[in-house]
């Protein structure tokens, strides 16, 4: 046998099988690894599931956190200071369209799972924002935690997230001088400036002016040229820490409008002066202050190219124009611009409509609430039976005066019992009763003339004749007047018709009423049963007869709101009311008296029946008299006397004399007595007009008529200089609704709570104060409905404007500086606002006598054919003896952290002093008081933090008389701002202000006639942002801030130079510093909110 031994062959032997084998293992490996792999591919699945759960859950929780922001955000349209349970609401309220999704945002027991807290391990307080477009301004920050956790309900995924927030808060009051437009600085007289000035527009600035802060524009710095194109002297400064840095140039040269930009891009100014880029500006301007040399000022003053950026407001950043701020709600309000108008920020409210409009009006009163003032009575304060007890409460007190300290009703009443009862009694046709009411509102009864009176014999009747239909029945009350014999008929009587035209006197018939004198010519009567009377008896005397449908609402803590109009107007409507908040009307003698100066140098009144001895001015009368309180003072025996030089009334004594108890007549002075004024429409204006000079004027006591509100703007009436001057323009009357910030503040304070407004719904208590007092008033009188389309929505509304922008020229084309109201095209309305037409006449007329004119712009009323609405859109709010708005200063009261904003749509009037009383010395030239008493120069007195915020606002002085415009339209010699004053008697105002100003353009023709100064077509410069209406030429006081935010939609009248409208004040004015602490800021005051995240992460 042979054997194989080659290894070649030996090896294939042994490998025989080893691919099965190896096949085998691979096939072995391949199904582990696949195993492996669906494993891991299974698990992998399941974890992005869950991926899927969780991150679908992150997204819902990033959603609420984002709610939660711009929730928060959305508060400080109202406040600036959130409570725990504002900000326990906003957590409450996670996305709501989520929960459908599966998303749970509640904890087991049903409570949200969601919070806003302030972190307590985070700085916070007042602080210098280090960067950005508020850069060194004083903001308050608060550092926020905002925690979300969210459940998918049917996966049980959890995620929490957190959120940290800087939340600052930027007060437009921390600029001393914004302007959201162009600003223009050119004044004449050294001017300087504390406080921080911004501008969105471009700035211009010329003149005398030192600004001693930091000085920003969003824009470019004009220095050339004024906003027209002309020329200005230039001698301008900019503080920079202890060196004082000329300012020779600005961004540009000439004006900022370059050739060749576009919309968007720099320098795109249509209708603005041209200029060139300064190539200097952006190195030199931003170098280190060097004493001695010009333009370099390190970062104090910035424009568009250095760094500028414009400042808006939230509700801007949604495209709405500033001025809605202070317009009324629409329907097509989002909610960030409802929350920014200061009708929704106010706990105060005080809307006047026409009557009878309302129902189709989407801006108007709401047709169930408020009063129509034509059949308005008041009703007694408090409602109980009246009592003459002074310790006790009774009904029907609202003329008597309250006392600030009170604690209840037994030490509310500063009246007195010796020597003699000081309350009104009511004349009440002869039998007087106490006066449970204040004056009514309502225009008097008619007035019937007397043709005859005759008494046959002993036995008979007297018989009164008139010579048209009296309108009298059986039964009636009359009262006769005026009688020229037969005194046996004069007074109070109740009567028998005989006929249409006669009738006679009951309880005459026997001989104690045979005539001592026979009846010769004249007499009156009316219907004492036709005058209104109280729940208790007493007649509500007559008023001016003005109309409107009036709301006055309260809103608490809550957001409920409360209609208070019929409390508060039973508190007093006419001036001189000791309790009246709200003044619609006033006695004809308050008209030409001064307001809280009587610069007349004679000697105090005495005071009668235990009253002080008192000026001539109103706020002393008010004060210290009970003068007010009927409104009647004497009108015989030569008082009182007119100053034979200026107009105003000296030696103001009240008619009830030493020893007797004050007694309101039931019908006002101004009764026609001829029959011509009885028959005429206007028939008080009539028998004033016919009265005056005569004997009749005090016979019928023409000064105790009761009259409107009413100011003749001369500013708004002559707009152009080649108009005829003294003359008055039918235009430039404004009716006044005239706030008494004293009375205010003692509601406010809670001081009429334990006596008038015991058991109604106007207590202090049920109005909010989130961080003070904001009060809104709108008067629309006479504002005419339109259909508008606003957001895609379409209603009828008024607008709060007057549209009639016709200014230069009333030619009826758009000229430049028209379009207040940017619509593009010329708004013109005559109904609304006539073009300038002098003031018709009432017959028998004013011709040109200045004393009778302004009785007819006191009286003028301008109404409809229907006799209820307004034919003009001329209304204006009035602030009146404000001077000390703190009562008790106590915690929760009126106090340097809680104060009082006062906005309207309407122009705003302050007469006298505002908020303080004065300043301590006279500063020199170049150099102003401000508000820190640790300085040389400052203010006195109390502080609340206030505001104004308005159309426009026209200072008045202390020593301003509502009728010297009417009687001097033209003649500024006998107009004086503050007549001969000492330092303590100037007058003075610490308060922020936002008003409109109005829109400057190039200089050209039709202008206001002002061509000629140079300063053809411009809005005055912010040194003329106060509308002044008096020939200062002494100082007028002020520390604040001042906000030109929006172009004045109402007061259309343009500044001119050269007008007599008024003379310059030297301009005392400072920026107020407290503005730099939040706590001392103005209720309601603008945000600029800068939200600052710090921290955002997932809590595992």
């Amino acid at each position: 046998m042979r054997t194989n031994n080659h290894p070649v062959i030996n090896r294939r032997k042994n490998e025989r099988g080893a691919a099965l084998a190896t096949s085998l293992i691979i096939m072995s490996l391949l199904a582990a690894v696949s195993m492996t792999v669906l494993a891991v591919v299974t698990h992998e699945s399941r974890i992005a599931g869950s991926d899927l759960q969780r991150t679908q859950t992150f997204y819902a929780g990033a959603a609420a956190i984002e709610k939660m922001t711009s929730d928060f955000s959305a508060i400080f349209a109202t406040t600036s200071r959130p409570t725990t349970s504002q900000l326990n609401s906003i957590a409450a309220a996670y996305p709501t369209e989520l929960t459908a999704e599966g998303f749970s945002f509640t904890k087991a027991d049903g409570t949200p799972n969601q919070s806003i807290i302030v972190d307590p391990n985070a700085p916070a307080g007042t602080v210098t924002i280090p960067s950005g477009p508020f850069s060194g301004l004083v903001a308050s920050v608060t550092p926020y935690i905002l925690d979300s956790t969210v459940v998918q309900t049917n996966t049980g995924a959890q995620v929490r997230l957190q959120r940290k927030i800087n939340n600052y808060l930027v007060p437009i009051f921390q600029f001393g001088m914004f302007s959201n437009e162009d600003m223009e600085v050119h004044p004449g007289p050294a001017f300087a400036f504390n406080g921080r000035v911004h501008a969105n527009g471009n700035l211009y600035v010329s003149g005398t002016t030192t600004f001693l802060s930091k000085v920003t524009t969003a824009n470019e710095l004009v220095v050339d040229l004024l906003r027209n194109g002309n020329i200005h002297d230039q001698a301008m400064n900019v503080k920079v820490g202890s060196v004082t840095v000329p300012l020779t140039m600005g961004s540009v040269t000439n004006g900022p409008n370059l050739s060749g930009s576009t919309a968007g891009n720099r320098g795109y100014f249509p209708g603005s002066p041209n200029g060139t880029v300064n190539s200097a500006w952006d190195s030199t301007s931003v170098s280190a202050a060097t004493a001695g040399i010009a333009n370099k000022f390190g970062g104090q003053v910035l424009t568009r190219s250095t760094g500028g950026v414009p400042l808006l407001l939230p509700m801007q950043l949604e495209g709405n124009m500033t001025r809605e701020i202070i317009k009324r709600t629409l329907p097509s309000d989002s909610t960030i611009l409802s929350q920014a108008r200061y009708q929704y920020k106010s706990q105060i409210r005080i809307l006047i409509d026409d009557e009878g409009q309302s129902a189709n009006d989407a801006a108007g009163i709401p047709t169930a609430q408020g009063v129509n003032l034509s059949t308005f009575n008041p009703v007694p304060l408090p409602n109980l039976a009246t009592s003459t007890t002074v310790a006790a409460n009774g009904g029907g007190r609202a003329l008597w005066r309250i006392n600030d300290n009170n604690t209840g009703f037994a030490n509310s009443y500063n009246e007195q019992t010796s020597p003699v009862n000081s309350w009104n009694m009511q004349q009440q046709n002869g039998t007087a009763v106490q006066a449970d009411t204040v004056r009514g509102i309502k225009a008097p009864p008619a007035v019937i003339v007397i043709s005859g009176v005759s008494k046959a014999g002993s036995s008979s009747l007297i018989t009164i004749t008139t010579a048209t239909n009296h309108g009298f029945s059986t039964g009636d009350k009359v009262f006769i007047a005026n009688l020229v014999g037969a005194p046996q008929a004069l007074g109070g009587w109740t009567i028998t018709k005989v006929s249409n035209t006669s009738f006679t006197l009951n309880g005459t018939n026997t001989s104690t009423y045979n005539f001592s004198s026979s009846y010769v010519s004249g007499g009156t009567v009316y219907s004492f049963t036709s005058i209104p009377k109280s729940a208790n008896g007493a007649a509500i005397p007559p008023g001016s007869g003005i109309t409107g449908h009036i709301l006055i609402q309260i809103v608490d803590s809550n957001g409920v709101a409360r209609d208070v109009t019929s409390q508060i107007l039973s508190m007093g409507m006419t001036e001189g009311e000791p309790n009246a908040i709200v003044y619609l009307q006033r006695p004809l003698w308050a008209s030409f008296v001064q307001g809280s100066r009587d610069a007349s140098g004679v000697a105090l009144n005495t005071g009668v029946n235990g009253d002080a001895n008192y000026s001539n001015c109103l706020t002393d009368i008010l004060t210290k008299t009970h003068i007010g309180a009927d409104g009647e003072i004497k009108v015989t025996a030569g008082v009182p006397v007119q100053d034979a030089t200026y107009g105003y009334l000296t030696q103001i004594v009240d008619d009830a004399g030493s020893g007797t108890q004050p007694q309101r007549s039931d019908m006002p002075g101004g009764i026609p007595t001829s029959a011509g004024c009885a028959a005429s429409a206007n028939p008080v204006l009539c028998d004033l007009l016919t009265d005056w000079g005569t004997a009749n004027w005090s016979t019928n006591r023409d000064w105790n008529a009761v009259v409107p509100i009413n100011v003749y703007n001369v500013r708004e009436g002559r707009i152009n200089t080649g108009l005829a001057a003294n003359a008055v323009y039918e235009r430039g009357v404004t009716n006044v609704i005239e706030i008494n910030m004293r009375n205010l503040a003692r509601w406010l304070d809670g001081v009429y709570d334990n006596n008038l407004l015991q058991g109604t719904s106007a207590l202090s208590t049920n109005i909010g104060s989130p961080d003070g007092y904001t009060v809104y008033v709108s008067d629309r009188r006479g504002d005419e409905i339109h259909s508008m389309t606003v957001a895609g929505q379409t209603f009828n509304a008024t607008n709060g404007m007057v549209d009639n922008e016709d200014i230069y020229g009333t030619n009826g084309s758009l000229d430049p500086g028209e379009d207040v109201q940017q619509t593009g095209a010329i708004v013109k309305d005559t109904n609304e606002l006539p073009d300038p037409a002098v003031l018709g006449a009432v017959s028998p007329g004013y011709g040109t006598d200045i004393n009778k004119r302004a009785i007819t712009v006191n009286d003028w009323i301008n109404l409809d054919a229907g006799g209820i609405n307004h034919k003009m859109f001329r209304n204006s709010v009035r602030i009146f003896n404000g001077e000390n708005l703190q009562i008790s200063g106590g915690a929760g009261k009126l106090s340097t952290t809680k104060g009082i904003s006062v906005a309207s749509e309407n122009m705003v009037y302050i007469w006298g002093n505002f908020n303080t009383t004065g300043i301590n010395a006279a500063p020199p030239d170049g150099t102003s008081s401000l508000n820190d008493n640790s300085t040389t120069y400052h203010y006195l007195g109390n502080q609340v933090p206030t505001s104004i915020v308005c159309d426009a606002f026209f200072p008045l002085s202390k020593t301003f008389f509502d009728s010297e415009t009417a009687m001097y339209p033209d003649d500024m010699s006998k107009r004086l701002g503050d007549r001969a004053p000492t330092v303590d008697q100037e007058t003075s105002v610490r308060t922020a202000i936002i008003a409109g100003n109005n829109l400057s353009a190039l200089a050209g023709s039709p202008d206001a006639g002002n061509s000629a100064s140079g300063e053809s077509r411009l809005n005055g410069g912010m040194h003329n942002f106060p509308r002044f209406l008096e020939n200062w030429s002494v100082r007028w006081n002020f520390v604040g801030s001042l906000i030109p935010l929006y172009h004045s939609t109402q007061a259309v009248g343009q500044y001119n130079a050269e007008s007599t409208i008024y003379g310059p004040p030297t301009r005392n004015w400072a920026f107020d510093i407290t503005f730099t602490d939040p706590l001392r800021l103005p209720p309601g005051t603008p945000l600029f909110q800068h939200i600052e995240p710090t921290g955002f992460k997932q809590i595992l």
